[in-house]
């Protein structure tokens, strides 16, 4: 929907998805008739209600991550190892842990002779099969997926028909 024609409705609706009240939103609009009775009737004209409703679907919209943003985050989990959090020594580096991403937990316990750590990542495979799936890499049914061209070479006319028919999800 584009912006109301209305430019005080229009207004009106910016005004009121920013959460101001009716009787303020009716005024910072310009009109001029009593807030108190006349803006309850502005927020209830269909046309104003629906753009209401589209501007904060929008508004909700920016909250949500985006496929660039999903993509980044699960390519870092993807390329978390365990050796990123270690020292030159072997241990684990308490500040790489504090400022890693896919650190699951770490857990340190005294023991008789010092302490024993645990550090738990993410499966790197499960940010893969994610990011997989995002692009479709491993689509089941290939041949029918738009836009792709399988150039195959056969060597008679009964083997052209089994791929036919195979990329057709026929069986063979």
């Amino acid at each position: 929907m584009a912006p109301l024609t209305n430019v005080r409705q229009e207004i009106f609706c910016l005004q009121a998805i920013q959460g101001k009240p009716d009787i303020e939103s009716y005024t910072l609009a310009g009109y001029k008739g009593d807030p108190a009775k006349c803006a309850s009737k502005v927020r209830h004209r269909p046309a104003v209600k629906a753009r209401i409703l589209e501007l904060q679907e929008l508004a909700a919209d920016e909250e949500i991550m985006q496929l660039k943003e999903r993509k980044l985050r699960l390519s870092r989990l993807g390329r978390v190892e365990i050796g990123h959090y270690m020292d030159g020594n072997g241990y684990y580096d308490q500040t790489k842990i504090a400022e890693g991403q896919g650190v699951v937990s770490f857990k340190r316990t005294p023991t008789l002779y010092g302490f024993s750590e645990e550090l738990k990542i993410h499966d790197p495979l499960g940010p893969i099969k994610e990011l997989n799936a995002i692009d479709q890499v491993y689509d089941e049914n290939p041949g029918q997926k738009a836009g792709i061209i399988f150039n195959v070479n056969v060597i008679n006319s009964e083997a052209a028909d089994l791929v036919r028919r195979a990329l057709a999800g026929e069986g063979t």
